[in-house]
């Protein structure tokens, strides 16, 4: 079991640069920091849970924090792991600040890496700093800010981000301050989100206004379940397995009317009249309606594959 965290090793073995000064500017500051007191306060991170489907693109993942005192600084390193073989992210992953964080430590100094897992100082399980992700399982990460210690203007005031959503019930008022973004495989299964640690040190927050106490946070990992696509009502507005003037008019109305979409919650995609798969509806997806409802041409030659694709 690894030691409690202390920011001063945080920083060190994250090499973390600040906008503000130099390395040797916050020695000083290291040195005290490595006295701080370590406490347990009511603080949350919490990951959001989901389904998905089958090679869905542009997944968004939640990250809700809570903190009871005022934050001067977090390091959230965070793993992604398969449960189930093949069932992982793919082709991109990006961490991108909002909500509370944003105009604190969301600012300039806020930095997100990406690892690779090795045990070169005895420290298995921990991951030090490379450049990009390779979409391996397991994979990770990092975003680290601790703005607060410089610019006190710049921490997090004490607050919540509520509840990920868990289903369909979402919490009123709940918005997540960290969003993963990324794309999945197209194999059924699960895989975590979990927390990690980066260099010697795991996920802590930093207390600001002079206290400088450096804690762990509670954590609630996310899991990812990725689904079969079933596309039935793909290129069928109305779902009623005939391709007739009712879908036409739901495609007209979709694209010149400003009428809804209907989604294909079950196949990942955003409306059912996108028959050409280019992730719009428009003037192509209306001719192509005519072509099989009026014309009398083939669905199977007009009308996508919905589980083909899936648009972000």
């Amino acid at each position: 079991m690894q030691s409690e965290p202390t920011i001063a090793s945080v920083l060190r073995s994250t090499q973390f640069r600040f906008e503000t000064g130099s390395w040797f500017a916050v020695a000083s500051i290291l040195a005290a920091l490595a006295m701080a007191e370590v406490v347990v306060a009511a603080n949350d991170v919490y990951i959001e849970s989901k389904t998905v489907v089958a090679g869905a693109r542009g997944v968004e993942v939640g990250i809700y924090l809570s903190n009871t005192p005022p934050l001067a600084g977090v390091h959230l390193p965070f793993e992604f792991r398969e449960v189930t073989p093949g069932s992982f992210i793919t082709d991109t992953l990006v961490l991108l600040s909002s909500n509370r964080l944003v105009g604190n430590l969301q600012s300039g100094v806020a930095s997100q890496y990406f690892a690779t897992q090795h045990d070169t100082l005895g420290i298995v399980g921990c991951w030090w700093i490379r450049s990009q992700p390779d979409f391996v399982s397991p994979d990770l990460a990092h975003y680290v800010n601790f703005a607060g210690l410089f610019l006190p203007a710049r921490c997090l005031p004490s607050g919540s981000d509520g509840l990920p959503p868990i289903g369909d019930m979402v919490t009123p008022g709940s918005e997540p301050s960290l969003v993963l973004r990324f794309d999945v495989t197209s194999v059924p299964g699960t895989f975590e989100i979990d927390r990690d640690c980066v260099g010697t040190e795991q996920m802590v927050f930093v207390a600001c206004h002079g206290q400088q106490n450096v804690f762990a946070p509670t954590f609630t990992k996310g899991v990812i379940t990725i689904v079969p696509c079933v596309c039935e009502c793909h290129g069928d507005p109305a779902c009623d397995g005939v391709l007739d003037v009712a879908d036409l008019t739901a495609a007209v109305d979709e694209a010149f009317g400003g009428m809804p979409s209907q989604a294909d919650v079950e196949c990942g995609r955003k409306t059912r009249c996108d028959i050409n798969c280019d992730c719009q509806v428009d003037v192509r997806d209306v001719v192509g309606m005519i072509d099989v409802a009026i014309r009398g041409k083939d669905p199977l030659l007009m009308i996508c594959d919905g589980c083909s694709d899936n648009c972000p």
